[in-house]
C-alpha cells in the first residue's frame, strides 16, 4: 500500500496518503503519488527497488513482488539505454498502479526474441507479462516515458482472493498478455523532430530476422558491460584506462541512434513472424563518421575479449561480418547521398558471406599448406643428408589429393639426374631409371634443363617410345615435374604422379612448388655447408701432410705417410709410384679396411708409353680422372675380390696427378672412390694435388737428409775412437747413443800417452748434425796431442776452449783425466761437464767434484785439478748429459737416478754393467748419450 516518505528523506509525495494497514481495496477511493530521482550511482536499481517496497506497504505480496520487479526492470532499462537523470514516479488510482520512468534518453525500449545467450532484453519480456498495459511516450527535448499498470482484480490471480503466489496475465487494449504496446503504431507515431533536418534514409535490403537479432542481442551485451565498467568507475572513484574508457563512450553513444533503429525493426519483424527484416534506417550526415568509429571501436572490443579482457565472449564470425558489411554500406550511401550522388548499388548480405566463405576456405587451405610446409621445414632443418631431405619431401607429397608417387632426383657432378627418394601408394616398384644423363629426350631432364615447371597428361604416351618403361605406367597417369632452383641453379626435380588427374587450384600448385623451393634451398645449404666441411678438411689433410713433410726422416716413411694420411680421410684406395727410367713403380700403397692388399700383389712396374691414366698424368703434368676406376684395378690386381671393396661399380671413380720438384716430375699420386661413395671433384683434386705436391718436397728432403745422416754415420765411424790395447790392472767399458739417429757430437776418450799415462775422457760438443761433429773431431784429436805436451787436465782443458773460442757460436763441455796405471791414481778436470761417479769397492756410489769451470769457448777462469786414487775394485763413471737429463724430471733426479742404477753393482762384469745403465738410462734419450766405465783390478 502507497505510503508517506520517512522524515529522514524519500520519496516526494503529491496528493493524499491512506492511513497504514488499509487494505488494497482503499486504492479504488484514494489517490496518491511518489517520486524517486536516480542519477549515476552504482546502487540506483536496489534504492528503485527499495522505493517501490516501502511505498507499496501494505499490499499483498504478489502486489508488491509485481511493484518492485517493474521498478528495477525499467529503471535498468532507463540507466542502460537512456540518460540520467532517471525520475520514478509511482501513483495509484481507484483500480490500478502506475508506475512511470522518465529518462533522457529518446532510445525505444523494445521487447526482443530471446537466443538463449541475451544477457539483456528478458526485463521487458517481464514487464510485459506481469503489467496489464505497458508503454513508452515521447516528450519534447528528445526525453522519453516508459510507463507501466498493475491492475489488482478481486477474484483474479494475483488479485484480492487469490492464492498466495499466483501470477495473472497482462492483457490490454486487446492485446495477447504481456506482448506490450503495437510495435508498428509505436514506430509510426514515434517523433523525429529531435533528429537532424538533414537526414537520409538508407536502404540496406532484406537481412535474416534470426540473424539480426542474434546480432543485436550480442551487441547488447557488449554495451552492457561497459555500461557496467562505467558505473564501476563511478562508484570506486578509480577511473578506467584511457582506451577503455573511450571505448566505453564509442560503443555506448556513437551510432546509438542506429543501433536502436535496428532493433526496433527486428523486434517488429519478429513479432509479425517474418523470416527476413527490411534494413530501412533514416540517419543524419553525422552517421557516417560515428559508423566508423563504431566499427573500429567493436573490432578493439573483440580483442579484449578474446584476451579475456571483457566476460562478455567474442562474437561469432557470421555476427563480425554482419556489422561490418551494414556499418560499411551505411557509411557509403550516407556519403554518397550527402555528396549529392546517387544511392550506390548494394552487394546483398549473402554474397558478402559467400566471399567471406570462400575467403575462409582460402585461409584454411592456407593453413593446411603452412602447416605441410613447417613440418617439411622442420624435418629439413635436421636432415643429415641430401638423401634424408628428399625422402621427407617425398613423404609429404604423397599424402596429396590424387597423388599416387612421389620422386626426387638430384643433379649429379657427372651431370646426370640420380633418384634419391620415391615413394607410391600401394606396392613399391623398381625404378625403370635410377639414374639417366640430364640432356636425355625426358619431361624431368627437360624441366630441369629449362627450369620451369612440366605437365605430362599422359605418361604412357610420353614413354612409349621406351622399351625400359614398357608396362611401368598404368594408363591415365599424369605427372606434375617441378624443378628444384636455389641461386638460379638447377639442383634436381620434384614429380608427382596422378591417377586420372593434375594439380588443378592454385593452393596445390603453390604447395608443391614450395616443397620444391624448400628442398632447393635446403640441399644448396647443404652443398655449401659439405663444400666448406670438405675444404676445412682438406686444409686439416694438407695440414698434417705439411707435418710429415717437415718431420719424415726416410724417403720411404715419406711415401708411406702420405698414403695413410689419404686413406680414408680422401679416398678409398690411394697408391705412389716414382719413375725409374721409363717405367713407373709402386712404392706406396693404402686400401681402406684392406692392409694387406699391399703385400698380396706384386708392384708391377707401368711402361710411360702406355695409355694408363698414370701414364698419361705423368706425360702430361695434368690431373686425370677415371670412370668406372673399378675395370681398372681389376686389371692390374687380378683376382681382388671388388665387391668388398665397392658395391655400385659404375660409380667408381679414380684420380691421377703428377708429383713435380721444382719443375721435374718424379712420380703420380692415384686414388680411387670406390665404397665410400665420394665422387671425384675440385675439392678433391686440390686435396689430392695438395699431398702430391708436399710429398715431393718431402720426399727430396728425406731424400737428402738421409745422404747426410751416412755421410754423418761414416765421418763418426771414423772419428770415433776404438778401444787401446790393454792396460796392465784397468778394464775400460764404453757406449755411445745419439738420440737423432746415428749423428751427433758426443764423444768418449780412452788414448795412451807416450809418457805411460793414460787420457781418459767424455765431451759433448753443441747441436747435431756435421757441425757437431766437426767440433767434436777438433776437441777430441787436439786433447790427444796436447796430452803428450800438457802437465795437467786444466791446463790441457784451458788450452782446448782457448783454440774453440774462435769459432763462432761453438761450446762444448768435456771432462779429462790424466790416470797412472802404476799406482792408480787419476789426476782430472772437467769444463761444464756432469760430475763423474765413484763406485767403490763395497757398492757405495760417491757424486765427485764440485762446481765445474766454464764450458770450453766461453769466457771465465781456468778449471780445477782434482785427484781420485781407484783402488782395487773401484769403478769410475764418466757419462754426458744425456743419460740423466728427463722430459719429466730435473737433472739432479735424473743424477740420483744414474746413482741409485750403480749402486751396489762392484761386482758386476763391466759391459753388462754399461748396458745395464743404457737400458735404464739411454733407451729414450732426449738428447745424446755417452759413457765410459774405468775399473781398476788385479794386476
Amino acid at each position: 500500500m502507497l505510503r508517506p516518505p520517512d522524515e529522514d528523506g524519500g520519496p516526494r509525495t503529491a496528493g493524499l496518503w491512506p492511513r497504514a494497514g488499509l487494505t488494497a481495496t482503499l486504492l479504488t477511493r484514494v489517490a496518491a503519488t511518489a517520486e524517486l530521482v536516480l542519477g549515476r550511482e552504482a546502487d540506483v536499481v536496489p534504492r528503485a527497488r527499495a522505493f517501490a517496497r516501502q511505498v507499496a506497504t501494505g499490499c499483498s505480496d504478489d502486489m508488491v513482488g509485481d511493484l518492485e520487479l517493474v521498478v528495477s526492470e525499467l529503471v535498468t532499462n532507463a540507466i542502460l539505454h537512456g540518460a540520467p537523470p532517471v525520475l520514478v514516479r509511482l501513483s495509484a488510482s481507484r483500480d490500478l498502479v502506475r508506475v512511470e520512468v522518465h529518462d533522457a534518453g529518446h532510445n525505444t525500449p523494445i521487447v526482443q526474441g530471446q537466443t538463449g545467450h541475451d544477457m539483456t532484453g528478458r526485463g521487458l519480456t517481464m514487464v510485459a507479462a506481469v503489467a496489464s498495459r505497458w508503454g513508452v511516450d515521447a516528450s519534447p527535448g528528445g526525453r522519453k516515458l516508459v510507463w507501466a499498470e498493475l491492475q489488482p482484480q478481486a477474484g483474479a490471480p494475483g488479485g484480492p482472493g487469490a492464492p498466495p503466489g499466483s501470477r495473472r496475465p497482462g492483457g490490454g487494449a486487446g492485446r495477447p498478455a504481456g506482448t506490450g504496446p503495437d510495435i508498428d503504431a509505436l514506430l509510426a507515431a514515434w517523433p523525429t523532430e529531435d533528429l537532424d533536418a538533414a537526414s537520409y534514409e538508407v536502404e540496406l535490403g532484406p537481412v535474416s530476422t534470426e540473424l539480426l537479432l542474434a546480432a543485436k542481442a550480442h551487441m547488447d551485451n557488449v554495451v552492457r558491460e561497459l555500461a557496467l565498467l562505467e558505473r564501476a568507475e563511478a562508484t570506486s572513484h578509480v577511473p578506467l584506462p584511457a582506451e577503455m574508457a573511450q571505448l566505453v563512450r564509442t560503443v555506448s553513444v556513437e551510432f546509438a541512434d542506429v543501433r536502436a533503429q535496428l532493433k526496433r525493426l527486428a523486434a517488429a519483424a519478429n513479432a509479425r513472424g517474418d523470416k527476413l527484416t527490411d534494413m530501412v534506417l533514416r540517419v543524419d550526415a553525422g552517421a557516417a563518421r560515428a559508423g566508423e568509429l563504431y566499427l573500429a571501436a567493436l573490432e578493439q572490443a573483440d580483442r579484449w575479449a578474446r584476451s579475456a579482457r571483457l566476460l562478455t565472449l567474442a562474437p561469432p564470425r557470421a555476427h563480425r561480418v554482419f556489422r561490418e558489411w551494414y556499418v560499411r554500406s551505411l557509411v557509403g550511401q550516407v556519403r554518397a547521398l550527402a555528396s549529392g550522388l546517387p544511392r550506390p548499388g548494394m552487394r546483398p548480405l549473402d554474397a558478402h558471406l559467400a566471399d567471406e566463405l570462400e575467403d575462409l576456405t582460402l585461409r584454411a587451405e592456407d593453413s593446411d599448406r603452412l602447416s605441410v610446409l613447417q613440418k617439411v621445414t622442420a624435418g629439413l632443418a635436421e636432415a643429415r643428408s641430401v638423401e634424408e631431405m628428399g625422402e621427407i619431401v617425398a613423404d609429404n607429397a604423397i599424402g596429396l589429393p590424387g597423388v599416387e608417387s612421389a620422386r626426387v632426383r638430384l643433379v649429379t657432378d657427372e651431370a646426370t639426374l640420380r633418384i634419391v627418394a620415391s615413394r607410391a601408394r600401394g606396392e613399391a616398384r623398381a625404378e625403370a631409371y635410377p639414374e639417366y644423363p640430364i640432356d636425355a629426350d625426358l619431361p624431368a631432364a627437360l624441366a630441369v634443363r629449362e627450369r620451369r615447371r612440366v605437365f605430362v597428361a599422359s605418361l604412357v604416351d610420353a614413354f612409349d617410345s621406351d622399351p625400359r618403361f614398357k608396362g611401368f605406367y598404368q594408363p591415365g597417369r599424369s605427372a606434375h615435374i617441378v624443378p628444384l632452383v636455389a641461386d638460379d641453379t638447377a639442383l634436381g626435380m620434384l614429380s608427382l604422379t596422378f591417377v586420372s588427374g593434375e594439380l588443378t587450384s592454385e593452393s596445390e600448385i603453390s604447395l608443391v612448388q614450395s616443397l620444391a623451393d624448400a628442398l632447393g634451398q635446403a640441399i644448396s645449404r647443404a652443398k655449401l655447408a659439405a663444400a666448406e666441411a670438405d675444404k676445412r678438411e682438406t686444409l686439416r689433410l694438407l695440414a698434417d701432410a705439411t707435418q710429415v713433410m717437415v718431420t719424415a726422416r726416410e724417403p720411404a716413411e715419406v711415401l708411406d705417410r702420405i698414403v695413410k694420411l689419404a686413406v680414408p680421410r680422401l679416398a678409398d684406395w690411394c697408391t705412389v709410384y716414382l719413375a725409374d727410367g721409363d717405367v713407373l713403380r709402386r712404392v706406396s700403397m693404402a686400401v681402406q679396411g684392406h692392409p694387406e692388399v699391399a703385400e698380396r700383389y706384386r708392384a708391377v712396374p707401368l711402361d710411360l708409353a702406355l695409355d694408363t691414366p698414370q701414364a698419361r698424368a705423368y706425360r702430361t703434368g695434368a690431373p686425370q680422372t677415371v670412370c668406372e676406376v673399378g675395370w681398372l684395378l681389376e686389371g692390374l690386381y687380378p683376382g681382388l675380390d671388388f665387391p668388398q671393396l665397392g658395391g655400385d661399380r659404375d660409380r667408381e671413380t679414380g684420380l691421377c696427378v703428377p708429383i713435380e720438384l721444382r719443375g721435374e716430375r718424379i712420380g703420380v699420386v692415384a686414388a680411387a672412390f670406390l665404397g665410400s661413395g665420394r665422387r671425384v671433384n675440385a675439392q678433391v683434386v686440390e686435396a689430392l694435388s695438395g699431398l702430391a705436391t708436399r710429398a715431393a718436397i718431402a720426399f727430396d728432403s728425406a731424400r737428402h737428409w738421409s745422404a747426410q745422416r751416412k755421410l754423418v754415420q761414416a765421418l763418426v765411424a771414423a772419428l770415433l775412437p776404438e778401444m787401446p790395447a790393454p792396460v796392465a790392472g784397468f778394464e775400460f767399458a764404453a757406449r755411445y747413443v745419439p738420440a737423432g739417429g746415428d749423428v751427433a757430437g758426443d764423444w768418449w776418450e780412452v788414448h795412451a800417452v807416450p809418457d805411460g799415462r793414460v787420457l781418459i775422457g767424455v765431451g759433448d760438443a753443441a747441436g747435431h748434425g756435421i757441425p757437431a761433429v766437426s767440433v767434436m773431431s777438433e776437441l777430441r784429436h787436439g786433447a790427444r796431442a796436447l796430452a803428450s805436451v800438457e802437465t795437467s787436465p786444466s791446463a790441457l782443458l784451458a788450452a782446448l776452449g782457448a783454440n774453440l773460442s774462435g769459432v763462432e757460436a761453438h761450446f762444448a763441455t768435456a771432462l779429462y783425466g790424466l790416470l797412472e796405471p802404476p799406482t792408480g791414481r787419476l789426476y782430472w778436470a772437467s769444463a761444464g761437464h756432469m760430475p763423474p761417479m765413484h763406485l767403490r769397492a763395497d757398492g757405495a756410489v760417491a757424486v765427485l767434484g764440485d762446481e765445474p769451470g766454464p764450458p770450453l769457448g766461453a769466457p771465465g777462469a781456468r778449471p780445477a785439478d782434482r785427484q781420485l786414487l781407484l783402488e782395487v775394485g773401484e769403478t769410475l763413471l764418466l757419462y754426458s748429459d744425456g743419460v740423466v737429463e728427463r722430459r719429466d724430471g730435473s737433472l739432479d733426479e735424473g743424477i740420483d737416478a744414474l746413482a741409485g742404477t750403480l749402486s751396489g753393482r762392484a761386482q758386476e762384469e763391466l759391459q753388462l754393467l754399461a748396458d745395464r745403465i743404457m737400458l735404464a738410462h739411454g733407451s729414450n734419450p732426449v738428447d745424446d748419450c755417452c759413457l765410459l766405465l774405468v775399473r781398476r783390478c788385479a794386476s
